[in-house]
């Protein structure tokens, strides 16, 4: 554990110097642009103290405090809440640690990456013992969560809500029925929606299917347990949407397409590739289901080996090429000897698809695919 601990340290602060060095574009990097206005905001502490807790709990302006942080408002907006502030105020609150350097920054990150990832290796112990070790390998060494998870991005602490959440969930329902675990699992989905909305969305149905299904089902009786609830929570939306919403839901999900998009030509993202867009007019909702299938392949076979726009994407290309092989084989496995346990097969396979779909949808840049496809290297290394 230490040496995978030391690695993924050493990750970090070479991703960092990556940033720093090699692409010196720090203005519009993930990695420095709320670093920088995190920067702003510890440094108003100093200059106003009142102002800058007025603006930390969001009381206040940037513009009523004199300060200018480029990434506090969004330039597009996309009518979800504002996730660029807590990245903000996390890298505020770690600079007073760090005396403003960003490879400490990068240190700390590292540690809440890797506690995440071991929630995780706990968790497979107590779903599947046997499996365990293999997943824990494949986690820690996995490259794009080695590197993606261990600098100060919302990935990192994606990946730690989310273990929290399924270590809670999974220890309750198999273990201690602990009202700290139950706590903890309401928690961290509070906490997730706040960060990623979506992805609360991708596990709800999924753990109400995974709940659902009895020890000795069918696969077959698995599968439509599982279709009819991803159904029937799909019809409710759109129902509500229409009828009780006034097509707000729509209305959000088109302009999170669209800010999306927007924000790319506004950073000029050098690796931006088409997405099927969402038509903005609510009589249009049926393009949902080619954005859909276009978002869905875009997430679960790029980047890919011709993607070489910069060596980051083609290291992930090759990475990419490598999990589909993986996937086959295991296809090939479950083919000839089907897995014991059905219902976490199932469970992560309608997770994946939920995730790969809403991320392909909403990202029109390989380079921001990539890490946004942390959840799905969490669960599909499991499968």
């Amino acid at each position: 554990m230490l040496l995978a601990f030391a690695l993924k340290v050493l990750a970090g602060i070479g991703l960092t110097a990556i940033y720093t060095y090699y692409y010196t574009d720090t203005q519009n990097a993930d990695i420095y642009k709320y670093f920088f206005d995190g920067l702003k905001l510890k440094a108003l502490a100093f200059q106003n103290p009142k102002c800058f807790l007025q603006l930390f709990f969001e009381q206040t302006s940037t513009i009523s405090c004199g300060i200018e942080m480029r990434y506090w408002d969004i330039p597009f907006t996309t009518g979800f809440y504002n996730d660029n502030r807590l990245l903000i105020k996390v890298n505020c609150l770690m600079a007073f640690i760090s005396m403003n350097n960003v490879f400490i920054h990068s240190i700390l990150a590292s540690f809440i990456g890797f506690s995440g990832l071991i929630l995780l290796i706990k968790t497979a112990l107590t779903l599947n013992p046997s499996k365990a070790k293999w997943y824990g390998l494949m986690l820690l060494f996995f490259p794009s969560l080695l590197a993606w998870t261990s600098v100060v991005i919302k990935e990192t602490f994606l990946l730690l809500l989310l273990a929290v959440f399924l270590f809670s969930v999974v220890t309750y329902f198999y273990g201690s029925r602990k009202t700290l675990y139950l706590f903890s699992a309401l928690a961290s989905l509070l906490a997730l929606a706040f960060l990623k909305v979506y992805v609360v969305l991708c596990l709800l149905p999924c753990l109400a299917a995974f709940m659902w299904v009895r020890k000795n089902d069918s696969s077959f009786i698995v599968f439509i347990k599982y279709s009819a609830i991803l159904i029937g929570c799909f019809s409710v939306m759109a129902l509500a949407d229409n009828y009780i919403l006034k097509h707000k839901l729509w209305i959000r999900l088109a302009y999170k397409q669209y800010g999306m998009v927007k924000l790319a030509e506004y950073e000029s993202a050098k690796s931006v590739i088409t997405i099927p867009p969402l038509s903005l007019e609510t009589n249009q909702k049926a393009t949902f289901f080619k954005a859909a299938a276009g978002g869905f392949f875009n997430a679960f076979a790029r980047p890919n080996l011709i993607d070489r726009q910069n060596p980051l994407l083609f290291i992930a290309g090759i990475e990419n090429f490598l999990l589909l092989i993986f996937l086959i084989f295991k296809l090939l496995l479950y083919r000839a000897h089907p897995p014991a346990n059905l219902n976490q097969l199932f469970f992560i396979v309608f997770f994946c698809l939920l995730i790969l779909t809403i991320t392909g949808i909403t990202t029109p840049v390989l380079g921001s695919l990539v890490r946004f496809k942390v959840p799905y290297y969490c669960l599909v290394l499991f499968i």
